[in-house]
């Protein structure tokens, strides 16, 4: 943790591991350790703000664990819990900081630590003193209190936030993320549920906007009270909600694909990825194209984190397979019209044109590379093929455009054969390849904490490390060293549709076994040798 010495007056807080102790109202604001703790000042409100030597932040707000609207049951809604006349004396962290929120302990072990010390023969310490002290005013002030676990009471649901871009250019995608997420939550509960207890999926619409997405989760927390998180559907949201749930202390389970995701600094003993990243699928991608069509290559991105890293990644693997760039050209997010860009890509004569877009981009600009000729000059690959854009496409713009996907529902595996067979009968039609993300990281984050025994993350975590599995496309296995799903890629080549989802063909696959696709663990700032304990929070 970093520490940061600050001064502050706090009203209406317990701290977790009692690094702070609290003024709650009725209590006058004293410093009963004047040789220790410092100077005491004076407040623009009569208050005083005592100097915290052990203060930790921001990582102690987070700390804190229960938000306010958990502990309502134990105070009441009218209970205020927040940090007032916040006065830092580090940069960058300004007056009236962050809201800390009320955890509580067992009154049993604070009472022994003040037993065990009279029976050492020694006098009462500072942090006994302040424990004991802050107990009894809260006391006072609201008749008692009602001591609980950290890890909550046993009853009502275990709570798992969604949040999915429903609106933008990725809807169709994010609603079978959501179909893949309830199946997985009906089999868990159907099987008994998690510790016992029925599983509840609260969806969100994050607008494929990184700033609602972090909102969102926010709001899954601090008003939901959720225990376990999963979702999104873009790099950028991806790490939005992934650092709500570090800060809080919940584990994220992504099921789409980005990069900075395993990466430090961003990811974290809470953070896991089902989804192959942009790097292992630019890696099956290159190494498929070069080996079987050819090495002069024209980039066609999609202007923003997606695309610049499946360029850098097919730029990587091409490196090494010596291709040749011939042009690059971006493009912008949502974009309709691609006509001036396909003049460019002709006169460059490419072996092969990279779509590296998503969705509704890559059905319009196939659209476009069609009815410019370019399918008649150059091969076509888009390494992240979605269904929805082929769907959407039509027949003769696809046909025999090839290009690579995680899972298609043709796959011919035991688990796949049971996947499709359980959605097509919960949602009376057939999943895509991110129905399967979410089908696969809820059902792992969920059996997780049942093999764990607890909501505890940390055991969470070792339920989970180093697992292999096979929830619906073939062998998996977690790399503990970033929490990432190692796993196969699967090439596809387009036909005419003989069924509404019957448009393509698997025509390879590239195998992720031995880590062959990912990025070495050193390169992400990890150690291959050691599980990621990054960011865990001390409760």
């Amino acid at each position: 943790m970093t520490s940061y010495p600050f001064y502050g007056s706090i009203r209406n807080a317990v701290i977790p591991n009692f690094r702070f102790w609290g003024n709650w109202g009725i209590w006058p604001v004293i410093n009963p350790f004047p040789s220790e703790s410092g100077r005491s000042r004076q407040n623009i409100d009569g208050n005083h703000l005592i100097d915290f030597r052990e203060a930790y932040l921001p990582e102690s707000v987070e700390e804190f664990g229960l938000e306010l609207n958990r502990s309502k049951n134990l105070f009441g809604s009218g209970i205020s819990a927040r940090l007032e006349h916040f006065v830092s004396s580090s940069p960058g962290l300004p007056l009236g900081g962050p809201p800390f929120f009320i955890t509580l302990y067992k009154e049993e072990k604070i009472m022994s630590d003040l037993k065990q010390e009279k029976r050492n023969g020694k006098g009462i310490n500072r942090r006994t003193f302040m424990k004991v002290s802050g107990m009894a005013t809260g006391a006072a002030l609201f008749g008692g209190f009602h001591f609980v676990r950290k890890s909550s009471a046993a009853e009502g649901p275990i709570k798992l936030g969604f949040p999915v871009p429903l609106t933008g250019p990725y809807g169709t995608e994010a609603r079978d993320q959501v179909a893949g997420a309830e199946l997985a939550v009906a089999q868990i509960n159907a099987s008994g549920g998690v510790l016992g207890r029925k599983v509840e999926l609260l969806v969100r619409d994050d607008k494929l906007k990184a700033d609602e997405a972090a909102r969102q989760v926010k709001i899954l927390i601090e008003n939901d009270g959720i225990h376990l998180a999963a979702g999104a559907l873009s790099a950028a949201n991806q790490l939005a909600a992934n650092e709500q749930c570090k800060l809080h202390g919940i584990p994220w389970m992504a099921v789409s694909v980005g990069n900075e995701i395993t990466k430090l600094p961003d990811n974290s003993v809470y953070t896991y990825d089902e989804a192959l990243d942009t790097h292992a699928i630019s890696q099956a991608s290159g190494a498929w194209v070069a080996k079987n069509w050819g090495k002069k290559w024209y980039f066609l991105v999609a202007d923003y984190a997606f695309g610049w890293q499946m360029t850098e990644g097919l730029r990587r693997i091409g490196k090494e397979l010596d291709f040749v760039e011939v042009g690059e050209t971006k493009h912008p997010v949502g974009a309709s019209d691609y006509s001036s860009y396909m003049s460019r890509i002709l006169a460059a004569k490419p072996d092969v044109l990279f779509l590296d877009n998503f969705g509704k981009d890559t059905a319009n600009s196939v659209k476009q590379a069609a009815s410019f000729g370019l399918k008649k000059k150059m091969h076509i690959y888009v390494p992240a093929m979605s269904m929805s854009a082929r769907l959407s496409g039509g027949d003769e713009d696809f046909d025999g455009v090839v290009g690579g996907c995680a899972f298609y529902w043709e796959l011919d595996r035991p688990s796949a054969k049971e996947f499709v067979q359980a959605f097509r009968k919960m949602h009376n039609r057939l999943p895509i390849d991110y129905a399967g993300y979410a089908y696969s990281g809820v059902k792992e984050l969920l059996s997780g904490v049942n093999r764990a025994g607890s909501l505890d993350p940390l055991a969470l975590a070792t339920a989970i490390e180093g697992r292999t599995y096979d929830n619906y496309k073939g062998s998996q296995w977690w790399r503990p060293c970033d929490h990432n799903s190692q796993q196969d890629w699967f090439i596809i080549r387009s036909k005419k549709a003989k069924a509404q989802y019957d448009v393509f063909d698997i025509i390879d696959t590239v195998s992720g076994s031995k880590e062959k696709l990912m990025r070495p663990c050193a390169e992400l700032g990890l150690d291959a040798n050691k599980p990621i304990r990054v960011g865990l929070i001390k409760r």
